[in-house]
């Protein structure tokens, strides 16, 4: 699996522990920080609950022009209906772009 296949099963990954309401898994693997968490539980609260979006779902990837990693954003789906509130994460690889050194939830956005 190449990195950018890495980045974006990390993503469904993620997806998946929303869905779950894992918080604490993914506060544990400095994923979410208490503002990222903030912003999912506001996002529930006035989105309702934070459902697997279907399986060809868009995930927009972009590589830093720095070379750190990577910046992606894909729509949210609540109640199995996709919203217009978007997941942004990063994904900050080694230099040689072989190794995800540290993967997070950036910010959830309109």
């Amino acid at each position: 699996m190449n990195i950018k296949e890495q980045v974006i099963q990390l993503i469904k990954e993620v997806i998946i522990d929303l869905v779950d309401c894992n918080y604490k898994k993914l506060k544990e693997n400095n994923v979410l920080n208490e503002d990222t968490e903030q912003l999912v539980k506001t996002a529930v609260k006035y989105e309702g609950k934070i459902t697997l979006p279907p399986d060809n779902m868009e995930i927009d990837l972009y590589e830093y022009n720095d070379n750190s990693g990577f910046g992606t954003e894909t729509y949210l789906w609540f109640d199995d209906e996709e919203s217009q509130l978007r997941l942004f994460c990063e994904a900050k690889t080694n230099a040689e772009k072989t190794e995800i050194t540290h993967f997070y939830i950036d910010d959830i956005d309109a």
